[in-house]
């Protein structure tokens, strides 16, 4: 039997011991074994509490610094708008402060494209 969760796999060890309690006064020679085991199963009980314990704290924190990002990203957009309407959308003074003036407005020439050549219409009516 192949266990690959910690879960079954501690559940298998504590079925042996419990099973082997009260069998251990024919086998005295498994006594050091079992006994090993015990004290294994206790500590690995122990070790996967506090590792429970660590997986919660983790979520936490991890909620905590999202929720801290979300203010300061809200703080950001605030003392941007703030920064943007005392010194201009397009003012390059923006930059200092890490952000990005909107683009100056430039005019494009239009470009007059050159009036077909008449030639195959000429030809045609040649005809």
């Amino acid at each position: 039997m192949r266990l690959k969760s910690y879960s079954g796999k501690i559940n298998a060890w504590e079925v042996l011991v419990t099973s082997l309690l009260a069998r251990l006064a024919e086998w005295p020679f498994l006594e050091p074994l079992y006994n090993e085991l015990v004290a294994l199963v206790a500590d690995l009980r122990v070790v996967v509490l506090q590792q429970e314990a660590a997986r919660a704290q983790f979520h936490d924190a991890v909620g905590r610094r999202q929720e801290m990002e979300r203010r300061g990203a809200d703080l950001r957009t605030r003392l941007a708008a703030h920064l943007k309407a005392q010194l201009g959308f397009r003012n390059d003074q923006l930059r200092q402060f890490g952000l990005n003036p909107l683009p100056r407005a430039t005019r494009r020439k239009i470009e007059e494209e050159p009036a077909p050549e008449i030639t195959a219409l000429s030809e045609v009516e040649a005809d």
